[in-house]
């Protein structure tokens, strides 16, 4: 997995509800992206040799990854 962290925490939305921290309840994160690769499964499940890229928030007050 490799990772891209975009500078600077923001708030986000998502269905129309801020985000919250589910461990600290603080309210800033911090963007990153990640790029997936399922190259173990592939060999066993050809349709899912894929790489996907994917959002990534980083809590701003503790750290935890969601």
């Amino acid at each position: 997995m490799k990772t891209v962290v975009h500078p600077g925490p923001g708030r986000f939305v998502a269905g129309g509800l801020p985000l919250r921290c589910p461990h600290c309840q603080a309210e800033e994160f911090i963007e990153g992206s990640a790029l997936l690769s399922t190259v173990g499964i592939s060999f066993a499940h050809p349709n899912w040799a894929t790489e996907k890229k994917v959002t990534n928030l980083m809590c701003d007050k503790c750290g935890l990854i969601q």
